[in-house]
């Protein structure tokens, strides 16, 4: 892991606890833009990622992150057009998250992961194929935006 990063990263985020939006990954929305809301609750270092925990036990991992934008404006003053948080570039990312509505069990657990590879970038989950809209996927996208 590029310790040189994910630490100075994950001390900024911890000074960002408690913001919140929808999240995008690589230009790709989780859910309808703005239709959902994750609230940052902690921000780490593990022995192999970034660890942002969010409210409701959700959880993003962000392997090899470079590029940290934050713009935390005064909560009465949030633009939505804009993200709150940006992570520029990243290896792989996963965000994994509980089936909305249904008991916080490990057979309830979902996930949805990208990785770069080369300048492409895939992307799997485990969701049913129903809900998960089609990918817009862009390497020239940022890994991670908080709107």
């Amino acid at each position: 892991m590029n310790e040189s990063e994910a630490t100075p990263i994950a001390e900024q985020l911890a000074k960002a606890v408690g913001t919140g939006g929808t999240l995008r990954f690589f230009g790709d929305w989780f859910g309808r833009p703005h239709d959902n809301f994750h609230r940052l609750e902690s921000a780490t270092v593990d022995e192999e990622s970034l660890v942002l925990r969010f409210d409701g036990g959700d959880v993003l991992k962000v392997w090899q992150p470079e590029g940290l934008e934050t713009r935390l404006p005064p909560e009465h003053a949030r633009d939505y057009r804009y993200p709150s948080v940006v992570i520029m570039r990243a290896t792989r990312v996963r965000f994994e998250s509980y089936y909305y509505g249904r008991p916080q069990l490990e057979e309830n657990r979902r996930f949805i992961e990208y990785v770069v590879h080369g300048q492409n970038v895939s992307r799997r989950s485990n969701w049913e194929p129903r809900l998960l809209p089609r990918a817009t996927v862009e390497l020239s996208s940022p890994a991670v935006e908080l709107y």
